[in-house]
């Protein structure tokens, strides 16, 4: 089923955001969107299947407040049979008998994502510093995400932290740097939704600025178990040249591939996607943030 979703913010400035802030926030935006949504996917695995996405901006104002909408469009799928289990999801979703309280989830669940990556950095990077407030609003939005999901907070955060504890969760942190950045030109600024949920100013004023997190690795790499690949390009006599893949646990672009010496090619030649476990090896781009170079794949699922 297609379905079409909005996520809204309002950074309440004064004046207007400097331009590079707005694209760096709205590329931030966009990705833990997606990361948001494959959340939720894991958080109901075997049961839900959101895909594919497609985000594009719906409004953009940068006056007073600086405001940003993005439309997401994507197809959901369910286990008919699993229905009675998960009803809040699919009536989310889909649009039948939503409530209000969910108009606004992929926001909060945004807003939950950024926050949660901010404090789980934070104390990698300086270990035994972690800031108060910013623990407080995870606590605040990690019941605010498990009553809407109907998940119970244990269970949430035992997914995320197993989703975003490894380099993975380190690969976004620029993200989150940019998610907030719009509301530190000013003092006082709040993120705030249409429903009045916010994250008040002294959660935002609490975050170090980018500087502090400067001891981060120019190449970064983490593990996927059982991912996804889809496979655009192939070729049966190389192992390390010619593959190309998207794999959408981490990004939507197409990206180099090698096999390991284990693999036969031609066991994944003509094959549009197969499962196995990958190793994601990441390089620090100038602008900031980490993209992945190269995937590694040890392992084909049969």
């Amino acid at each position: 089923m297609k379905i079409k979703l909005y996520h809204s913010l309002s950074y309440t400035t004064d004046g207007t955001v400097p331009v590079y802030l707005v694209a760096r926030s709205l590329l931030a935006n966009e990705r833990l969107v997606r990361e948001s949504l494959l959340l939720m996917e894991e958080l109901h695995k075997n049961e839900l299947q959101i895909s594919p996405l497609k985000i594009s901006v719906a409004t953009l104002s940068n006056e007073s407040p600086f405001k940003e909408v993005l439309a997401v469009t994507a197809f959901v799928a369910w286990q008919k049979d699993l229905e009675k289990e998960v009803p809040h999801i699919i009536e989310m979703l889909t649009g039948n008998r939503i409530s209000p309280d969910y108009d606004t989830l992929i926001t909060v669940l945004v807003m939950f994502l950024a926050i949660y990556l901010i404090d789980s950095i934070f104390e990698r990077v300086m270990p035994g510093k972690s800031v108060k407030a910013i623990k407080e609003e995870y606590e605040h939005k990690k019941l605010m995400v498990a009553g809407l999901l109907k998940l119970s907070p244990e269970r949430l955060e035992e997914v995320v932290k197993h989703r975003y504890e490894n380099e993975k969760g380190k690969s976004l942190i620029n993200k989150a740097l940019d998610f907030f950045a719009p509301a530190k030109v000013e003092t006082g600024v709040e993120i705030t939704t249409g429903n009045d949920i916010k994250i008040p100013s002294n959660v935002i004023q609490a975050i170090p600025p980018a500087v502090h997190f400067a001891r981060l690795k120019n190449t970064n790499s983490y593990e996927l178990k059982s991912a996804a690949v889809e496979i655009h390009r192939a070729d049966r006599d190389e192992t390390k040249h010619g593959w190309r893949a998207i794999i959408k646990d981490v990004s939507e672009r197409k990206v180099r591939m090698e096999l390991d010496q284990s693999i036969n090619p031609d066991r994944l030649f003509g094959n549009t996607v197969v499962r196995g476990d990958v190793t994601v090896i990441e390089e620090m781009q100038n602008e900031g943030g980490y993209q992945a170079k190269v995937y590694f794949l040890h392992n084909v699922q049969e």
